[in-house]
């Protein structure tokens, strides 16, 4: 296995275990990051950045329980749950921005089915906008 992927994307296997495979230029492997997922398809988002330990990482995905959660690594390499958890609605998408602004999107239920916004301030997750209002078509 490559010693510095230069790529990764994280999947969902078919028992609904997640997983990491990486580039290295040549071929894509199968890395030996993966953990169980309870049986359920997920929503998945991943986000990545440069810091004085090397490559941060953050993983968002939807659990059983109907919640976001969260693993990173600070390193690249090890893996631990992160501090992002929050109900959602089952049906629920995630998305994330990177550590300069630090931006979590899911759909928990706030007004219907709108977008809530969870930002990152002092090492804690706050609402930084409860329901963002829907995009206009044609408007951007």
């Amino acid at each position: 296995m490559p010693s510095s992927p230069a790529y990764s994307i994280y999947l969902q296997d078919k028992e609904s275990g997640i997983f990491e495979k990486s580039w290295d230029g040549q071929d894509w492997f199968t890395t030996g990051f993966h953990f169980p997922n309870g049986g359920v398809p997920a929503s998945l988002a991943a986000t990545s950045w440069e810091n004085e330990t090397g490559l941060g990482i953050r993983i968002l995905y939807l659990a059983p329980d109907n919640a976001i959660k969260e693993k990173n690594t600070n390193d690249g390499s090890h893996w631990k749950d992160g501090a992002f958890i929050r109900v959602c609605l089952p049906v629920s998408k995630v998305a994330a921005l990177p550590e300069l602004y630090s931006r979590i999107y899911i759909q928990r239920g706030s007004a219907g089915r709108g977008v809530t916004e969870f930002a990152q301030y002092s090492g804690e997750w706050v609402v930084g906008c409860e329901a963002l209002p829907p995009a206009q078509p044609g408007h951007m």
